[in-house]
């Protein structure tokens, strides 16, 4: 588990990565109060609307309160609220990578134990930052959400004193609970719900939320696999893409089949998943909002400013290269802004522009609905490869296929052993606009370190 540890804080070293993850954990954050406000004036539920308002509200009042907690969590290294992180190995969460915790001295001041755990701590860092900023977007979802919440049900006790406990609340939720069900403030079953609800808020706002359904169905199967020795170098992440391509499906128009079936099936009379009004209105709203990016990533791409995915063909791909392109990205200017990693729009987008690129291909065989169906295979396919999270997986998979793709494999998982390894990478390409490394032999690779 050290060694697993080890290799999962090299891989998040780099910069851009810790950055992206944190952007794209905001946008996802501001998302979705968005997508509640939109949902709510679509179904014409003004309630919904009027808590979405609360909820983008809460974000703002509660901004300096939850970063405040959120140092805390990293400073003591802990996690004040309940929930899974990013770092997973199953459904524990990765031990720490403290070495010195392996040497067992009754003398804590010995220089050589003192450095070993400095060096521990070092190298664990980069996951520690991670799970800061997660923690904070973490504490301002469920800030904002029992904010919302609060203020729907008991503005009339004053703002203060719906301030007041919610930082009781994100401090102790259980002892919260306990209190206002004492005092008689609140119903016990309330004050449960309101604390669950806002959890789970945050969960999904980080995509940290335990995957259900046919997500569920993968999660499971993908953490079985992984008890085979070595599998979780090739997957590192499980829970976090599951989610963040969960959540992208459900803002498409895809999204709308299981709002249906549950429509038809309670018509019916049948047996049937039942959708709080908050979860309706926020599905609803998601659709509106990735139609949107959908709509607009198609005009884009009608006028040259938006890439999906690198031709497969290693001559076209060298052609695309050389042209200047880059992919998933969007022109602004002379200059082309990646953004792949901004998600879940960026797989919305990346799904779009991959999905009418292939259809509108002459290559591509078949009527025209036939085309249409190729693109969108063909994009939900690259929408799984080409992230960063999974290019082992994909990498593996080609291996498979073609042993000659072995090397490129084992080069990756190699530089997971290199300290600061993602770190080292990613300073060099910025520095001196170059790739660090190539696809040859791994010890090649290596030395460029």
């Amino acid at each position: 588990d050290r060694v697993f540890s080890f290799f999962v804080n090299n891989i998040l070293s780099g910069i851009k990565t810790l950055f992206y993850n944190d952007v794209s954990t905001g946008l996802n954050a501001v998302a979705r109060p968005i997508a509640r406000m939109t949902g709510g004036a679509v179904t014409l539920n003004s309630k919904q609307f009027k808590k979405g308002v609360y909820q983008l509200l809460g974000l703002g009042k509660t901004l300096a309160e939850a970063e405040v907690a959120a140092k805390r969590s990293f400073k003591e290294n802990i996690e004040l609220l309940e929930g899974a992180t990013k770092l997973e190995q199953g459904s524990e969460q990765l031990p720490s990578f403290r070495i010195g915790a392996l040497f067992d001295t009754a003398d804590e001041r010995h220089v050589a134990t003192r450095f070993i755990e400095t060096m521990g701590g070092v190298l664990e860092l980069p996951g520690r930052v991670l799970k800061y900023r997660d923690e904070a977007w973490k504490q301002h979802s469920f800030r904002a959400y029992m904010y919302a919440d609060m203020m729907m049900k008991n503005g009339d006790k004053g703002e203060a004193w719906v301030r007041k406990n919610i930082r009781e609340a994100a401090e102790d939720p259980l002892g919260w609970i306990q209190r206002m069900s004492d005092s008689g403030e609140l119903d016990l079953d309330d004050a449960i719900e309101m604390v669950e609800e806002a959890i789970g808020e945050a969960r999904k706002a980080t995509f940290t939320e335990a995957p259900t359904g046919v997500a569920g169905d993968a999660f499971e199967g993908i953490r079985m696999l992984r008890r085979i020795p070595g599998v979780r170098y090739v997957i590192p992440f499980v829970r976090t893409p599951i989610n963040i391509f969960t959540q992208a499906i459900r803002q498409t128009p895809a999204g709308v089949g299981p709002l249906m079936v549950t429509g038809w099936k309670k018509l019916r009379g049948l047996p049937y998943d039942r959708m709080t009004d908050d979860e309706i209105t926020q599905r609803v709203g998601g659709i509106v909002i990735g139609t949107t990016f959908m709509a607009t990533a198609y005009g884009m791409w009608e006028m040259g400013l938006i890439t999906g995915a690198a031709p497969n063909n290693p001559n076209e791909r060298k052609a695309w290269y050389t042209a200047g392109n880059v992919p998933y990205a969007i022109k602004v200017g002379d200059t082309w802004i990646q953004y792949g990693r901004l998600e879940p729009f960026a797989t919305i987008i990346g799904m779009t522009v991959d999905g009418i690129t292939i259809a509108n291909d002459p290559n591509t065989e078949g009527s025209e609905a036939g085309r249409i169906m190729s693109g969108i295979a063909h994009a939900v396919t690259e929408a799984t490869q080409e992230k960063t999270f999974l290019q082992c997986l994909s990498q593996a998979l080609q291996a498979i296929q073609n042993p000659s793709n072995f090397q490129r494999l084992a080069g990756n998982i190699t530089e997971g052993f290199i300290p600061f390894s993602s770190f080292l990478r990613q300073t060099t390409q910025t520095l001196t606009g170059s790739m660090v490394y190539s696809d040859g032999p791994v010890l090649d690779r290596i030395s460029k370190f």
